[in-house]
């Protein structure tokens, strides 16, 4: 199981059918950079935080990215950037100190380091600011970032249980009961999500710092249908709006092809999947060709 997950990652890169101009910026001219550490150049750094602002103007700020890229605009010593989007993560998007692992870059900086005293006073006033304005979902953002904590609780429960000699009975009760500890994350997820009327991943959400998308995968490869037919609504209304990215439907075809061997959003070619993933090497074929015209459509994609 670890390497399916392990290999979905590797496949983020990859070129698909089913994008958008927003989702091909972000995925080949600003996360691909990003996650290759060319930004440690400063010609790439100042091409891409330019095109990101860009994207900001068109679709709206993008703060997951802004999170990510704020190593290399401390690197970069892009001080007005670095201030500035840390201020608006902050004051808009409950960016929390606390769920920083002190391993970033300027992390010592901002604490008891040569930017300390601004980041105090910065944090204090804008973090109090985003509580008069979000203090109701404090108890919902805490509930969605513990889930992580107990998702790789699960995870490694798995991966242990993998090693043992189990009578087959015994195997059948302990991947249901993983399966319904998996089930209980997504019904969290869902639930917040329905509860403030907007999908948790979604860029109109406050900031889920710690990796909420794991759950959703572990749930993809446990329970695929119950999973999509929970979130899809939610997030078929994110991502029309440009609140999401398009991963998530890839996540879904790379399952969905493992368990059924089809596709529904067109996300590969059978070349794009490695061969000992494939069930044959035929074409992937479509669930429904009908149904996804409709949705490529409605999507806008390409």
């Amino acid at each position: 199981m670890k390497s399916k997950i392990l290999f979905f990652y590797i496949l983020i890169g990859i070129s698909t059918f089913a994008q958008t101009k927003r989702d091909i910026i972000l995925k080949d001219s600003i996360i691909s950079p990003i996650n290759s550490g060319s930004l440690a150049i400063e010609e790439n750094y100042l091409k891409t935080y330019s095109l990101l602002k860009k994207l900001d103007a068109e679709f709206g700020y993008e703060k997951d990215i802004h999170v990510k890229i704020l190593e290399y605009s401390y690197l970069q010593n892009d001080s007005i950037n670095f201030k500035n989007d840390l201020t608006i993560l902050v004051k808009e998007y409950g960016f929390k100190i606390d769920y920083l692992n002190a391993t970033e870059n300027y992390y010592n900086d901002i604490t008891i380091g040569k930017l300390a005293t601004w980041f105090k006073e910065m944090y204090l006033k804008n973090h109090f600011i985003w509580l008069n304005n979000n203090f109701e979902k404090l108890s919902d953002i805490r509930i969605l970032n513990e889930v992580n904590v107990k998702d790789q609780v699960i995870a490694r429960l798995s991966s242990e249980i993998i090693t043992l000699e189990l009578k087959p009975s015994d195997s059948v009760k302990i991947h249901t009961r993983i399966k319904n500890l998996n089930c209980e994350n997504l019904q969290l997820i869902y639930d917040i999500s329905k509860k403030n009327n907007v999908f948790v991943l979604s860029k109109k959400f406050p900031i889920i710092q710690n990796r909420l998308n794991n759950s959703i995968v572990h749930n993809f490869q446990t329970n695929i249908s119950k999973t999509w037919e929970l979130l899809f609504p939610l997030v078929k209304k994110a991502y029309i709006k440009n609140e999401i990215d398009n991963v998530i439907f890839q996540n879904y075809d790379f399952y969905c092809f493992l368990k059924n061997g089809y596709q529904e959003f067109n996300s590969y070619k059978i070349e794009q999947i490695p061969k000992q993933f494939r069930k044959n090497n035929n074409s992937i074929p479509l669930k429904d060709e009908k149904e996804f015209v409709k949705i490529k459509s409605e999507f806008k994609w390409n």
